[in-house]
């Protein structure tokens, strides 16, 4: 009764999936560095091969294909770093087998996702500019809501990718438990998205930290984040902070492999 109480009491910790993400991102530094290398290479590489064929085009279209280039590079890129996170928090034996994984497992939900995200964000992004430069007052008005939604839709593509690895279901499942967790949590996710981005724009900014830890640490943050929350809902159990030499708290026997729904 005690134990389910606590339970009900559990609030998700933000700092708390910090600090894990780094120990995560830190005790397989190899593996986490290969990860955010071959996103940065991708992204680069997508972008040099979108802006020489984008040459050959005439007016806007040429920004265009290398913006989809690139959009489509870090989602796999992004796919893999998730993929090889998930796996280190929940004790698996992760490896490159990883990049394998994204393609053949994840590949079509990936191209999915991402054209759906790609889609939805570009529209409300131009509905919400276009109404909000108008004179009417009415118009005005269905701007500010259309932005307000916008937010919404940004803060629920935080637990796209994780949903995504996780569970590997239809998208309109993904979009749906991303919406209702977002909406159910606020706060947690707007100061997640916070946390998240702005990790991801000083590791940019610092040149290397692009290159050897930005999609492997802030992946690994983005799935510590996302198990904080599924931990509310005793989809993933909680953990303690520190293990003692015996084992796992009330368990005398040897460590076990988890099972996918605590993951």
């Amino acid at each position: 009764m005690t134990d389910r109480l606590s339970r009900e009491r559990y609030r998700p910790r933000l700092f708390f999936a910090l600090r894990r993400a780094a120990g995560d991102y830190y005790d397989r530094l190899g593996l986490t560095a290969a990860g955010s290398a071959i996103l940065t290479l991708a992204l680069l590489g997508a972008a040099a091969a979108g802006a020489a064929f984008g040459r050959a085009l005439a007016g806007p279209a040429g920004p265009l294909v290398a913006g989809i280039a690139v959009w489509y590079a870090g989602a796999f890129g992004w796919t893999i770093n998730l993929l090889i996170a998930h796996r280190i928090a929940g004790y698996e034996e992760p490896g490159m087998d990883a990049v394998r994984d994204a393609f053949r497992e994840y590949g079509v939900g990936v191209m999915k996702l991402a054209t759906l995200d790609f889609v939805i964000t570009a529209v409300m992004a131009l509905d919400a500019a276009f109404f909000l430069v108008q004179k009417s007052r009415v118009m005005q008005v269905a701007g500010v809501i259309t932005a307000y939604i916008l937010l919404l839709w940004l803060l629920a593509m935080l637990w796209h990718g994780p949903f995504l690895i996780r569970e590997n279901r239809r998208t309109a499942v993904i979009l749906k438990k991303s919406a209702l967790l977002t909406l159910d949590n606020p706060v947690f996710t707007a100061g997640a998205f916070f946390v998240t981005i702005t990790a991801g724009l000083i590791l940019a900014a610092t040149g290397i930290g692009a290159v050897l830890a930005l999609g492997g640490f802030v992946s690994c943050l983005a799935v510590r984040l996302h198990r904080e929350l599924l931990k509310k809902y005793e989809i993933v159990e909680d953990e303690p902070e520190v293990i003692e030499d015996g084992g796992w708290p009330s368990s005398a026997g040897p460590p076990r492999r988890l099972t996918p729904r605590e993951r």
